[in-house]
């Protein structure tokens, strides 16, 4: 399948969530492509250019920030999705090898044509995730959230509301609708490894998984149950530190796992 195939199947999946205004959201308001207008140079780049200076490796160097580039920019790197992904680079085989999840999308965080994961509101987390995904291998994968549409707040207060012994009936019913999502995108992506961010999503998964919503569909199970677990891209480190330690392993880590064929399945 194609870049347009994959997004256009995306797209017209109704998750039955709506926006502040009550307009319908689909998937593109809550998945996107590691696709950006303009890349980072590849990490070995930056570390060489850096030479001696890691302790300057920020986003005002690395590339532009919401409101523009820093005069202190070393590159042009612009991190927003890139729409010719979808434009002349329609037809192109997609890259289906890997899927990568995070955990939640807030609702102000919500928004149509892809731009989730390419918010440059708070730089540090969006060209710490490029970093860590800076490899061939990765370019053009989907990365999706596994709870949608959360209330907003930080990752802590959703590890106290959907983990089991705090959720109640109702989270219940909101975590089997992001399910029944993440099982369509699988069958949409058909990727051959999930690559999970952050151990409070991988506990989540694994409650959801033990309460059997994934179990309708073989396929998505033995993904779930074949997942690799990556830090997050929120974690503090220094960036010196990221490049040389925490994007390698991301590396390492995805080839290590056993991989999960859709044709074995269908």
């Amino acid at each position: 399948m194609t870049h347009i195939d994959i997004a256009t199947a995306l797209a017209d999946v109704n998750t039955g969530f709506t926006d502040a205004n009550g307009q319908t959201l689909h998937l593109d308001a809550f998945g996107s492509f590691l696709a950006c207008r303009r890349p980072l140079p590849a990490n070995e780049t930056i570390l060489r250019d850096f030479d001696g200076q890691e302790s300057e490796i920020k986003p005002s160097t690395l590339g532009r920030l919401k409101d523009g580039f820093s005069p202190e920019a070393r590159y042009d790197a612009d991190l927003t999705f890139n729409p010719e992904f979808l434009s002349t680079e329609a037809q192109t085989p997609f890259n289906h090898r890997y899927m990568f999840v995070g955990l939640k999308t807030a609702g102000r965080q919500a928004a149509a044509n892809w731009g989730n994961f390419h918010d440059l509101t708070v730089p540090t987390n969006t060209f710490k995730l490029y970093l860590q995904v800076n490899h061939p291998e990765f370019v053009g994968s989907y990365m999706t959230d596994m709870l949608k549409l959360t209330a907003d707040g930080e990752s802590v207060d959703i590890t106290k509301q959907y983990l089991k012994k705090y959720r109640t009936s109702e989270d219940e019913a909101h975590l089997k609708r992001c399910a029944a999502l993440l099982i369509q995108e699988c069958q949409i992506i058909r990727p051959e490894q999930l690559l999970v961010f952050s151990a409070t999503t991988n506990k989540i998964m694994q409650e959801m998984s033990e309460a059997g919503y994934f179990a309708a569909d073989p396929y998505a199970q033995a993904l779930v149950t074949n997942r690799v677990v990556l830090m997050h891209y929120a974690t503090r480190r220094k960036f010196g530190t990221w490049i040389k330690q925490v994007a390698p392993q991301t590396v390492t880590l995805a080839r290590q796992q056993k991989r999960v064929r859709y044709g074995d399945y269908h």
